[in-house]
């Protein structure tokens, strides 16, 4: 976070566009602000996220024109700047805490880690490694930089909360459904979403409770920073 601002989505059809088109934006934490950042009337942008040290937001567009890619722009809407150049669509990603690595998972089904500050063509991305239990989907990235929390995509359907070691390069799935979580300040918490209900979980004990119910029954997708 920079100067009291979060990065948003900002949908055409929510505020001044109308159609489809979604662009970011940032407001402030009072909701004053508003201050759109891009402007792609044929490709949308999504999941805005800022860089650890807060001089950057990482977000996916389709901006060029093969699926969708990882982009960063300045908080004053200055530098954007393409990261990936991949094959399939990217659906998540997370900075390391000390934003020198993204993780990325990918619609083919496969999660990497690369360097944002490396020219694409110039590295290869590590991939993670796969588990027969389902495919790995990562979405946070601990503050002490040795776990990435995300969920499997199971045969069945469901999804059930995973974590994989940066350090072993081994997964540990908890017994336990949902989705998109994120880590808390001290590495153990996670906060993930299941059946319209935000959850807190232990990582050692694998114990959760409800800490919000928003009384949805579709599924709830949450995009929520903490701090």
């Amino acid at each position: 976070m920079a100067d009291g601002f979060y990065p948003q989505i900002l949908r055409k059809t929510h505020f001044f566009y109308g159609g489809g088109q979604a662009d970011i934006a940032l407001v402030r934490n009072d909701g004053t602000g508003l201050t759109q950042l891009t402007n792609a009337p044929q490709h949308a942008s999504f999941l805005p996220r800022w860089s650890p040290d807060g001089s950057k937001i990482a977000f996916y567009s389709q901006r060029s024109g093969s699926g969708s890619d990882l982009w960063t722009i300045r908080p004053d809407g200055s530098g954007i700047n393409q990261l990936t150049e991949t094959r399939y669509r990217i659906t998540h990603f997370a900075w390391s805490p000390d934003g020198s690595r993204i993780a990325y998972s990918s619609a083919e089904g496969h999660t990497y880690i690369f360097d944002p500050e490396s020219p694409w063509e110039e590295q290869s991305p590590e991939k993670l490694p796969s588990t027969n239990q389902g495919r790995f989907v990562a979405n946070s990235w601990s503050p002490d930089g040795q776990w990435l929390a995300g969920h499997l995509n199971l045969d069945s359907g469901a999804r059930r909360i995973a974590l994989f070691s940066i350090a072993s390069q081994e997964y540990q799935v908890l017994p336990v459904d949902g989705r998109t979580p994120v880590w808390l300040r001290d590495s153990r918490r996670l906060l993930f979403s299941q059946a319209g209900k935000i959850r807190l979980l232990d990582r050692e004990s694998g114990n959760h409770r409800e800490v919000l119910s928003l009384g949805l029954t579709q599924k709830l997708i949450p995009q929520f920073k903490c701090n």
